[in-house]
């Protein structure tokens, strides 16, 4: 920069914070006592100026220090005054000042006027805030980024400034920020990342206790599990359905698989629907007269399975053995009538429709009646087939036919005389069954029981159920 005598000149200071003056047209007024624009009350972008004998405020043209003097060197440029001296200050500005976003100074550096030319330099002034390029924002139309003296500012464009594309590109630059604004910055970013990595902490704390509090839910679950499972006969899992306690297990003999059921009854379990032969674990048919004992005519496993065609015509023997070949056991008299508990009397003036007990001939599909359960879920206890149980009864006195009136219902009880059914010996014991058939009407239900048949008899309306646990 140069300096040229005072001459007309008086002292100025440049805008964006410093005084500025006007030329001393009168010569009279002394440097040292130029008021502040403040003082005056000088508007936004106003400046001191002596006129016509008087300080006054001014709005020079942004940039336009021409009214304060001239510089010697043709080319040059007055670019401000100097409040010590009161001299001109001129630069040999070139024309090519608005391409200096060409330059793209480097990370630390910001577009620098050295007297001579502009260049990237380590730091615009000592004042870091003056180096914020990005302060300035970007300018309105027609005007460019400018020196202005003390301070980066917006102006006309008259070759003093950068265009616009140039503001971009030194503001995009990370180098317009001063070394102490960057440590700053680095200091505050620190801070964040410090705090960043404690909520991490914190977060990973959380999901340590989550991840246990889960773990713990999975052993519980899992401990559940196991004592659920022991509400069931071995190989079978709880699965309750409709408040009922229900236990379940896959059955698979090469033909299918089905889902065998049971229900628990106090310390028992009974076939939830009546016994129908497991598909693959063979069939049964009518036993002839030299089929010892009732055996089985082929290998048969007992399966509780809904909507089933319950197995009908087998004897007591085979009721046994089927039941035996599922691991179960044919229902005691006892467990039968417990678990009877809550079905539908088909003696009632609307419940005869409930329950299988007036069809055409056929037993119905397990469960089909769906009324037609028990207090602790099991089907088709009233009607459908008579089922068999283990009790044998001996002979006695009376003569065969229908016992005394009940107190309650008016369901049939046949007194002990096999021989009718057996066609022998006239002292071989019957076995009780129980619940009635098809096509006995009101006569069925839970207390109806026939003690008038042998065990070696098959007829199409006897079936039976399975038990597992107490009675064993």
């Amino acid at each position: 920069m140069k300096r040229i005598g005072t001459g007309t000149l008086v002292i100025a200071l440049v805008a964006y914070g410093l005084l500025a003056c006007s030329v001393d047209r009168s010569r009279t007024a002394d440097p040292a006592e130029v008021p502040t624009a403040s003082a005056l009350g000088c508007g936004d972008g106003q400046l001191v100026e002596w006129r016509d004998g008087a300080w006054a405020c001014a709005t020079p043209a942004a940039g336009d220090y021409s009214a304060f003097g001239s510089c010697v060197d043709a080319g040059d440029k007055v670019v401000g005054i100097d409040p010590a001296s009161g001299e001109v200050i001129c630069s040999a500005e070139p024309e090519d000042t608005d391409t200096l976003g060409e330059l793209a100074c480097g990370d630390g550096q910001v577009p620098k006027w050295d007297g001579e030319t502009w260049d990237c330099g380590d730091d615009l002034q000592t004042d870091p805030e003056t180096d914020s390029l990005a302060a300035v924002g970007a300018c309105a139309d027609e005007q460019v980024l400018e020196w202005q003296g003390g301070a980066w500012g917006c102006g006309e464009d008259d070759d003093t400034g950068l265009d616009q594309a140039a503001v971009e590109a030194i503001v995009a630059n990370a180098g317009h920020a001063s070394v102490e604004a960057l440590a700053a910055v680095d200091v505050d970013v620190a801070a964040v990342e410090g705090e960043v990595e404690t909520a991490r902490g914190g977060q990973a704390s959380l999901d340590a206790r989550l991840a246990a509090v889960e773990a713990r839910l999975a052993a519980n679950e899992a401990r559940l599990v196991v004592l659920e499972d022991a509400l069931c006969p071995p190989g079978f899992t709880y699965a309750p359905v409709d408040g009922y306690d229900i236990c379940t297990r896959t059955v698979d003999f090469g033909e299918g698989a089905v889902t065998d059921e049971m229900v628990k009854v106090g310390d028992f379990w009974i076939d939830r629907y009546e016994v129908s032969a497991c598909p693959g674990s063979g069939s049964l048919g009518g036993v002839s007269g030299g089929d010892e004992n009732g055996g089985l005519t082929t290998y048969a496993a007992a399966c509780s399975v809904a909507l089933a065609t319950p197995q009908a015509s087998i004897t007591w023997f085979q009721a046994a053995q089927m039941c035996a070949n599922a691991g179960k056991h044919l229902c005691t008299n006892a467990e039968w009538q417990t678990a009877a508990s809550g079905t539908p009397d088909p003696g009632g003036t609307t419940q005869g429709e409930e329950c299988n007990v007036s069809s055409d001939g056929t037993p119905a599909a397990t469960g089909s009646h769906t009324d037609c359960v028990s207090r602790f879920g099991a089907y088709d206890m009233a009607g459908n087939l008579w089922e068999w149980v283990t009790d044998w009864h001996g002979k006695d006195s009376a003569a065969n036919g229908l016992l005394a009136n009940a107190t309650y219902g008016d369901d049939w009880m046949y007194d002990v005389s096999p021989a009718s059914n057996q066609g022998g010996a006239q002292n071989f014991p019957a076995a009780a069954l129980r619940g009635g058939d098809w096509n006995d009407g009101t006569d069925e239900g839970a207390f109806a029981l026939n003690l008038g048949t042998a065990p070696s008899v098959s007829a199409t309306t006897l079936g039976a159920r399975c038990c597992a646990g107490a009675g064993r």
